[in-house]
């Protein structure tokens, strides 16, 4: 009897399975590169296998998008691979593992850096030949600057200025010395701000962070999110996990990353109505998070102040099935004089 209340308890406050896609994202495939930003070929591989064994299917990034809008929502277990910044490791290592599986994939590429070092930068060669083996090849800014570090001397107006300069620069290189480029943007850093989300938007983009988090109808596509694979996020065990997650469908606005007055900052969101909130848990730096959740709205904040880098609040809930709902919420502190932490 007592099983029998404590199952339809469940039944009743957690939501039911019902959209979710999950992007996943890496930078180097190597063993000779930075650790934080790498994955070893054989770790690679066996993520592949993970995603085999559980019957993921692999789709292209543009035909995931083209997913989450379709209403109804097709719901399958469908995951994208994505590259960020057009390292050589990608064509050496990954590729091979891809090609052998007959699967699609997506590499985002800062285009000064294409065929400058051939031993750590792909070229557009070998960028073409991917492209005919099914990759997506798609915009990651011309020189992968940091879009949040405005110099002084310059505008608002004169900054976004350089910065829609920069984005057109890499997609006419794409467009030129490829047979396609999609209108398809991956956040250098993951860093953004309001002004940039906009920006993004005006040139017609679907945009990319490195926050974490799976696909769905609901989400912002200036931002969508992307679970990173790389250093101390590319256990086995953490991938069975993120495979397994569904967009939290949040209805409130973008909420601005930048952290300058109030900090730790508070993250205050909204979901969609009958979402029952009651096992939401959210993390963040130093652990779990108190949650403060009021009908479909829910708050949380860290108990000390964030320190300058980038950070993230991340809130799950447990969606029925095996699933849990997520979102990722980034924050980037500038050091206490106001200046920019060195990028590790």
């Amino acid at each position: 009897m007592y099983r029998l209340i404590f199952t339809l308890f469940l039944l009743l406050i957690l939501p039911l399975v019902s959209e979710g896609a999950v992007v996943l994202q890496y930078h180097h495939v190597s063993t000779e590169s930075p650790a934080v930003t790498s994955i070893s070929p054989g770790q690679f591989e066996n993520h592949l296998k993970i995603i085999e064994e559980e019957g993921f299917r692999v789709i292209p990034l543009p035909e995931m998008l083209e997913m989450i809008n379709q209403k109804p929502w097709r719901n399958e277990k469908v995951v994208s691979v994505t590259f960020d910044d057009a390292y050589h490791s990608i064509y050496e290592n990954a590729f091979p593992l891809l090609r052998k599986r007959g699967w699609p994939f997506t590499v985002f590429v800062s285009t000064a850096y294409v065929g400058t070092n051939a031993s750590y930068y792909l070229s557009w060669q070998q960028l073409r030949e991917m492209q005919a083996h099914g990759a997506t090849i798609a915009n990651h800014t011309h020189s992968h600057l940091h879009m949040l570090r405005k110099p002084a001397t310059l505008s608002d107006k004169a900054w976004l200025a350089r910065l829609e300069g920069d984005i057109r620069q890499a997609q006419t290189l794409l467009t030129t010395h490829l047979s396609a480029a999609p209108e398809l943007f991956a956040y250098p850093y993951g860093e953004y701000n309001l002004q940039i989300l906009q920006l993004i938007s005006e040139l017609g983009y679907k945009g990319f962070g490195q926050q974490s988090g799976a696909l769905g109808p609901s989400l912002d596509q200036r931002l969508l999110p992307r679970f990173p694979m790389s250093g101390q996020y590319g256990a086995s065990e953490s991938l069975r996990e993120k495979l397994y997650t569904l967009a939290l469908p949040v209805t409130s606005p973008a909420t601005e990353p930048l952290v300058e007055k109030h900090n730790p900052p508070q993250l205050s969101l909204t979901t969609e109505a009958g979402l029952s909130l009651e096992l939401l848990s959210c993390y963040g730096p130093g652990g779990r998070l108190p949650v403060e959740t009021k009908g479909n709205h829910f708050s949380t904040r860290a108990l000390q102040p964030l320190q300058p880098g980038r950070s993230r609040y991340n809130c799950t809930l447990p969606a029925g099935d095996g699933y849990f709902y997520w979102f990722s919420q980034l924050w980037i502190t500038p050091m206490p004089d106001g200046s920019w932490y060195p990028e590790l």
